[in-house]
C-alpha cells in the first residue's frame, strides 16, 4: 500500500492543499515555516489519528475554522484505489471526529487498519544523548502508531497516574488517608504491565536484528519495575508520600544505548550514536511490518538539518526500497531521482 494523493481543508496552516505523490522516494521542498511538517503531520494523523505531540486536537483545525477535512488516496499491491477521509467538526469547543473508507462511516479502529507511517524528526537523533523523558517519547509515539490498545493504555496509565499523585500529594498534607490509594494502585500496575511488556518487545526485537547482525550495538531496558507488593510496603509507601509522587512505573523507565560494554551517552562517538538511532529507526520499521504485515510510509521531517554526507547516504540506501516522504528546505543531488514537490 503507497500514498497517492493528498487533500487537505483548513488543516494547521493550509487552507486547501492536494498533492500527489510516487511510490518510492519524494522531497517536499520549501522556506522555513511554510507548512512542510503540517503536510507530514496530516499523513500522520490519517494513519494514525493522533496529532503528533505536543498537539492538541483542536490545533489542526486552521486558526478560526470549524471543519477540517482530511483526504488520502493509497493504492493496494493490486493497484486498486482506496478512498480515507477524516472530517474534523468544532463545535462549542469540542472536537467531534468522523472516519470514512470510500463512503461508508467506519469506527476508529476499522480506519486505521488501512496504511501505517514511520515518523523522524531531527530531535529524535537526541534520542541516545538527550533525557530519559525524550527516549521514551520516541518510543511510546512508535508504539501507540503501530497498536491503538499500546495507545489506549498509555492515556490511561497517564491519568490513573496524575490522579495517584494528586492523592499522594493530599495525603502529605494530612487530608486524606493512605487507603484511598489502593483501587489506584491495581489500576496503576494493571497498565503498567502491560506498557512495559510492549516496550520490552520492540527492545528485545532490536536487540535481536543486532545480534543477527553482528553489531555490537544493543539496548539495555532500564525498567521501573512496579507491583503492588513495592507499592504498598510501608518504606516505599513514605517516600512517595514525602514527595507527593509515584516513583515507580513506566513513566520512569530508561533506555541505554551499548556499543560493545560502554554507554554511548557518556562513551560513544557523534557518528556512533547517530548509526545506533538509524540502526534502531530501520528496526521500528521492520518491527512494524512483521506486526502488521504492512510496508509502513516514512515521513522524515527536515531528515539533512542534522546528518552529514555519509549518513545521509547510508539513510538513503537503507529505504530505497519504502515509500518515503522527505522534507526540506533545497533539493538535493543525493535525491536526483526523487519526485521533486515545490511549495511556494
Amino acid at each position: 500500500m503507497y500514498l497517492k494523493k493528498l487533500r487537505l481543508k483548513n488543516f494547521r496552516s493550509w487552507p486547501n492543499l492536494e498533492l500527489e505523490f510516487s511510490q518510492k522516494l519524494n522531497i517536499i521542498v520549501g522556506r522555513n515555516a511554510i507548512g512542510k511538517t503540517n503536510i507530514l503531520e496530516a499523513i500522520y494523523f490519517l494513519a494514525t489519528s493522533r496529532p503528533l505531540p505536543p498537539h492538541q486536537l483542536a490545533d489542526l483545525i486552521k486558526n478560526k475554522e470549524k471543519v477540517s477535512s482530511l483526504v488520502a488516496v493509497l493504492v493496494d499491491i493490486n493497484g486498486y484505489e482506496h478512498l480515507l477521509n477524516i472530517n474534523l467538526v468544532l463545535e462549542e469547543n469540542l472536537l467531534r471526529q468522523a472516519f470514512f473508507i470510500g463512503k461508508t462511516r467506519v469506527n476508529r479502529q476499522q480506519f486505521l487498519d488501512e496504511f501505517r507511517v514511520l515518523f523522524f524528526e531531527p530531535a529524535d537523533l537526541h534520542f541516545i544523548i538527550g533525557s530519559p523523558s525524550r527516549r521514551r517519547r520516541v518510543i511510546d509515539r512508535f508504539l501507540s502508531s503501530v497498536d491503538w490498545q499500546y495507545a489506549k493504555a498509555l492515556a490511561t496509565y497517564q491519568k490513573v497516574l496524575r490522579q495517584r499523585n494528586n492523592l499522594l500529594y493530599q495525603i502529605k498534607n494530612g487530608q486524606l488517608e493512605t487507603t484511598r490509594l489502593w483501587p489506584w494502585n491495581k489500576s496503576l500496575v494493571k497498565y503498567s504491565n502491560y506498557l512495559q511488556r510492549k516496550r520490552g518487545e520492540l527492545i528485545e526485537f532490536f536487540n535481536h536484528q543486532q545480534e543477527r547482525a553482528k553489531r555490537a550495538v544493543r539496548l539495555e531496558y532500564q525498567k521501573a519495575y512496579l507491583s503492588l507488593e513495592l507499592i504498598r510496603d510501608e518504606k516505599n509507601l513514605r517516600q512517595e508520600i514525602e514527595r507527593g509522587i509515584t516513583l515507580w512505573g513506566p513513566h520512569r523507565d530508561d533506555f541505554l544505548f551499548l556499543w560493545g560494554d560502554l554507554p554511548l551517552l557518556r562513551f560513544g562517538s557523534r557518528g556512533q550514536q547517530r548509526l545506533a538511532y538509524l540502526w534502531f529507526f530501520l528496526s521500528q520499521r521492520d518491527w512494524l511490518k512483521k506486526v502488521t504485515q504492512r510496508q509502513p510510509i516514512l515521513l522524515l521531517d527536515d531528515l539533512f538539518a542534522e546528518l552529514d554526507a555519509e549518513f545521509t547516504q547510508l539513510f538513503r540506501d537503507s529505504i530505497q526500497n519504502d515509500q518515503t516522504i522527505i522534507t526540506d528546505v533545497e533539493e538535493r543531488e543525493l535525491l536526483k531521482e526523487a519526485k521533486v514537490i515545490r511549495l511556494e
